[in-house]
């Protein structure tokens, strides 16, 4: 009896342990599972101004336990050709092709990463082989004397707004005048921006331009309109404007509202004036085009300069023999618009298809 006393105490104590072992195995197991992965990084930076940052690094600092961190710098100050040595070598050894990059060292499987190096994805990037900076576009701004000519600046930023990195250049416009002259740049018209090749790297965005594209991979952009000739000085296409007014309609529209719609197509305005048609030079100016509706406008023949705006105004109004154009289709400017046809009062109660 006490002997199977004692083998049962004995069997008891031997289950207690293995229980015990298994427990503290089963800690072990999730302790290690739950702990972050170890890494030591080693970030190879080319010393690029203009190249964004890995954001590689942030995510996985947050992922492991980061236990060393080395930055490597390839140019500028804090390089050395100690750091100039070890970052080529890793270079070399990875077959590393864009900077900046990160070389990682440690529990990569348990980190869950594949591959032990990151490289920037993003552009402007630094060639690794040739220590180039690759994706920052050179532009240059041939300015004009023309004060109401187009700006070149909501342009660059949108090119920016697109993520495209940018090294612009401003010239005045004698010097824009006198560089033309010496066959410095091959433009016929002022204000111009002239963007180089190296856009070709943002190919989300240079298909786009391939309209502006010239045989050597840039891109020349120059206003159909208004512009300043270079050789001359002589500012082309501003449109001369004649409002013909309704003084005998108290609620006819406002005829002002043309030029506002106009300059939003970025027509630029010469000579202004306003001419009622119950007067005689504006009684002359309707028998002469044939004009029944009022208030209108005449614009200069200038205005067929504006090509991206011919094709609207064939919808609303004529061009003249004498080149001149005349708003005629009162429902371009909607339901509710009042004016008066051959003197009688009239409201547009169909907009214009």
């Amino acid at each position: 009896m006490a002997a199977l006393l004692l083998a049962l105490i004995v069997y008891d104590a031997t289950v207690s342990i293995s229980m015990s072992r298994t427990v503290d195995d089963a800690i072990v197991a999730t302790q290690e599972r739950s702990r972050p992965a170890q890494l030591q990084l080693t970030l190879i930076d080319p010393g690029c101004a203009d190249c964004p940052t890995l954001p590689d690094v942030a995510r996985i600092k947050q992922q492991a336990n980061v236990t060393q961190e080395t930055t490597l710098l390839m140019s500028g100050p804090g390089s050395t050709a100690e750091s100039i040595a070890q970052a080529r070598a890793l270079i070399d050894q990875h077959g590393i092709t864009r900077l900046p990059a990160m070389v990682m060292v440690g529990e990569l499987e348990k980190a869950k990463l594949q591959d032990p190096v990151v490289q920037t994805k993003a552009i402007p990037f630094v060639d690794a082989n040739a220590l180039t900076t690759v994706g920052v576009v050179r532009a240059v701004v041939l300015e004009s004397s023309c004060v109401q000519c187009f700006n070149y600046s909501s342009a660059l930023d949108a090119l920016r707004g697109s993520g495209v990195a940018l090294d612009i250049q401003h010239v005045a416009a004698p010097d824009a005048r006198a560089g033309i002259a010496a066959g410095q740049w091959n433009v016929t018209k002022l204000p111009a921006l002239l963007i180089d090749a190296s856009l070709s790297a943002y190919p989300d965005i240079a298909p786009n331009l391939a309209s502006q594209a010239r045989q050597d991979g840039s891109y020349l952009f120059t206003p159909d309109a208004p512009f300043e000739d270079p050789t001359t000085g002589e500012v082309q296409g501003l449109v001369n404007i004649t409002f013909i007014t309704a003084p005998a309609c108290a609620d006819c529209y406002d005829v002002s509202v043309h030029k506002g719609i106009l300059s939003r197509f970025g027509v630029g305005f010469g000579t202004e004036q306003s001419l009622s048609a119950q007067s005689d030079e504006g009684k002359a100016m309707l028998a002469r085009y044939g004009i029944t509706n009022v208030p209108t406008v005449i614009l200069s023949s200038e205005m067929g300069m504006y090509a991206n705006l011919i094709t609207v105004w064939q919808q609303v109004g004529t061009q003249e023999p004498d080149g001149s154009f005349i708003f005629r289709d009162m429902s371009g400017l909607g339901v509710g618009t009042t004016y008066l046809a051959n003197g009688t009062r009239s409201i547009v109660t169909e907009a214009a298809t």
